[in-house]
């Protein structure tokens, strides 16, 4: 909602508190966000160093606050270039085999950075996506995963491209020629970058794109002066190696005690987070019972030869 709507559920007033930057963000107000039943309003995925306030109307109601998930970021504050980073951030042999990587991959190919921010033409922009699908499909179909994004393509290609020209989110791909290996898209908020969507040419996995293409967003966020890198929530080894700081996704729950309806929706959905939190944390949900591999097999699977057309 914040940073795809720029708007936030109208139960919060418009203004944020960013504790990782100091800053305070401002968002509209839509009521089409909120969600849940009509006697609970839900709201999810909360960073905890965004501290939203409720509003007048709202305080009456009362609110419960679940963990759910980790998220990972990397804090640019008190670094002055992406290089004091690394050092600080990752170990001698990462960053002996993070440079040879690069070098091998900048002399094997013919390879180029590009940041679209602000300006891109609307053909490149479609060329672009089409690939970035293709590459999402091949990669999930390999690692016969479920990709949520893939279902909801259409409603990133049609809301990014202006928002890239208005300087709301940004295009990164590293080209070999006028092939793109990989892409990623982000969204920007005030001094905060976050990281949604990536994709990898699998044929270039030698190089360790993943690592170049971390990088090349450290020296773009450097010169930009962002503070926040945001790489959102899901455990990953890159996530891990790559963040300085790790925080907790939020659940809000909004509830009247006096309403029968409202208390009962409210137990109930607070029962099934506390326990989805509970097998996350006893690595069942993830680890034994793998959800992403079960959506493949019942949702995706029979998809492999779609293609996705802008």
């Amino acid at each position: 909602d914040l940073f795809l709507e720029r708007s936030l559920p109208p139960v919060y007033e418009n203004l944020i508190e960013n504790t990782a930057t100091s800053q305070v963000l401002r968002a509209g107000l839509d009521s089409s966000l909120l969600k849940g039943t009509p006697t609970m309003l839900l709201v999810k995925n909360i960073p905890d160093y965004l501290k939203p306030k409720v509003q007048t109307a709202y305080q009456t109601l009362h609110m419960a606050e679940l963990t759910q998930y980790k998220g990972y970021l990397i804090n640019l504050s008190g670094f002055a270039d992406s290089a004091e980073y690394i050092s600080t951030q990752l170990s001698s042999r990462n960053r002996k085999n993070l440079r040879s990587k690069m070098r091998k991959l900048e002399e094997d190919h013919q390879v180029s950075y590009t940041f679209y921010h602000g300006e891109i033409t609307r053909t490149e922009y479609d060329r672009l996506f089409d690939v970035f699908y293709a590459l999402l499909v091949k990669r999930f179909h390999e690692k016969k995963l479920f990709n949520i994004y893939l279902d909801q393509w259409k409603y990133y290609y049609d809301r990014v491209y202006p928002m890239i020209v208005n300087k709301e989110a940004s295009l990164a791909v590293i080209y070999d020629g006028d092939k793109p290996i990989t892409l990623t898209l982000n969204f920007h908020v005030d001094r905060c970058v976050y990281s949604l969507i990536q994709a990898y040419d699998t044929d270039y996995s030698p190089y360790n794109l993943g690592d170049i293409s971390n990088l090349k967003h450290l020296d773009w966020c450097f010169e930009h002066g962002v503070l926040i890198f945001d790489l959102l929530m899901g455990e990953t080894y890159n996530k891990v190696k790559w963040a300085n700081q790790q925080y907790a996704m939020r659940f809000q729950l909004f509830y009247d005690p006096d309403k029968v309806g409202s208390l009962l929706a409210f137990h109930w959905t607070k029962a099934k987070l506390r326990l989805k939190q509970f097998l996350r944390d006893k690595n069942i949900i993830g680890n034994k019972i793998q959800l992403d591999k079960i959506y493949y097999y019942t949702k995706m699977r029979h998809r492999k030869n779609h293609q996705w057309k802008g």
